[in-house]
């Protein structure tokens, strides 16, 4: 059938916020992933959370649409009536939801955009614990629905990936977006974390609680059987603000468009397909995700123009370079 799609989604983790480009870090799930998949080398965002987003859901560089910058809440990070990676795959049979960070205004929200189902928040960042914006607000969210709920978002996030995946439609392929905050400012994990990360401080507590989400929903995607038909793809936003983790070899960070500001980890897992362990140089993006699982789907291309290219060819071993 269908290969079902997993986005795994970082916000402001940096080169270094892997263990398997930097020791220092504890990401065991990311390092048995990297391990099983591709490693996209020179996979490159933008230098903040909107346009990435952005391009990632319209696959078109997000200045054709004036997104350059962070984008308010009564803005739009898509223009209305634009086919998103969401409305295509939905339109094709697919069920579609987004866990965690939105960010792309609330003029409609995630369900204007053809996602199924929506839980989390909608603005730039959200308090870990108390499920507040920066003005102090909540911004907790089930569908088009205001929620209060205790937990550390992290958690909340797996949870609720894993619930979905255990109560999907087994007739139907999925396509499911979990965009973390961790490890977006500011900062706060729980004390198991903090206590385990004395020496090495919050930022590596709050990569390693992110870490260990991700490794729950993936034995969760292994309970259910489905690892064999679904492709796995982990990557950021953006790079990391340089004050919380340098981006060394990279140079500076978040909001910048230098290296360390636009290039993070990224990794594909689709067994059997994809080479495992293998490192692509070849440079790819966000806006590169829509167009490859538009192939991947079968589903009916939209009428806008696509700025990204298939990676298939690429992930496949069929070319070792992109058209552009």
């Amino acid at each position: 059938g269908p290969t079902n799609v997993l986005v795994l989604m970082a916000d402001d983790l940096g080169w270094n916020g892997v263990s398997y480009h930097n020791p220092k870090m504890t990401t065991p799930a990311l390092a048995k992933l990297a391990k099983e998949g591709v490693q996209l080398e020179r996979f490159y965002g933008y230098p903040v959370c909107s346009p990435a987003r952005s391009a990632l859901l319209s696959g078109m560089m997000p200045r054709r649409f004036g997104v350059t910058g962070v984008v308010g809440p009564s803005q739009q990070g898509i223009p209305k009536g634009t086919a998103t990676l969401a409305s295509t795959l939905q339109k094709a049979g697919y069920t579609t939801s987004l866990i965690g960070k939105w960010h792309l205004g609330t003029n409609p929200g995630p369900l204007g955009y053809g996602f199924d189902h929506f839980y989390g928040f909608t603005g730039a960042e959200v308090d870990y614990f108390k499920h507040t914006n920066q003005r102090g607000q909540s911004d907790w969210w089930r569908d088009n629905k205001p929620v209060e709920e205790e937990g550390y978002t992290t958690t909340l996030f797996a949870d609720e990936a894993i619930k979905q995946l255990k109560q999907r439609d087994p007739k139907k392929p999925f396509y499911l977006q979990v965009a973390f905050n961790a490890p977006h400012a500011t900062l706060a994990a729980p004390k198991e974390l903090t206590d385990k990360h004395k020496s090495d401080g919050l930022y590596n507590a709050v990569v390693d609680g992110l870490d260990q989400g991700i490794g729950r929903i993936l034995a969760a995607l292994d309970e259910q059987g489905l690892r064999e038909n679904t492709l796995v793809i982990f990557f950021s936003d953006n790079g990391a603000s340089r004050r919380m983790s340098a981006n060394t070899p990279l140079k500076n960070g978040k909001d910048t468009v230098f290296e360390g500001g636009i290039r993070t980890p990224a990794i594909v897992r689709w067994p059997g397909k994809v080479a495992a362990g293998a490192a692509l140089g070849t440079p790819t993006a966000h806006v590169d995700l829509f167009p490859t699982l538009l192939e991947l789907s079968g589903a009916a291309k939209p009428r806008q123009v696509l700025d990204g290219e298939s990676l298939l060819p690429l992930l496949l071993g069929k070319s070792s370079t992109l058209k552009r």
